[in-house]
């Protein structure tokens, strides 16, 4: 999946008689970073290893948006 895809919404079975119960796999990512430790993950380093230059340039604008770069 090309990492500017947001993560698609995947149903989780529960028992036979019930729904599926959709499962936000973005959201879940999105919260545990936010809520999780980064452990010391520098957001300003490039990553290693590199991004493509389309996938950089993405990420860069994430972190901008976020205030962290």
């Amino acid at each position: 999946m090309p990492l500017r895809e947001r993560l698609p919404i995947i149903p989780i079975p529960l028992r036979p008689e019930d729904p599926d119960v959709p499962l936000d796999l973005q959201e879940l990512i999105d919260l545990a970073f936010e809520n999780g430790r980064s452990g010391g993950i520098d957001d300003r380093a490039e990553p290693d290893p590199p991004l493509s230059q389309e996938d950089a340039a993405g990420a860069d604008g994430l972190l901008r948006g976020r205030g962290l770069r």
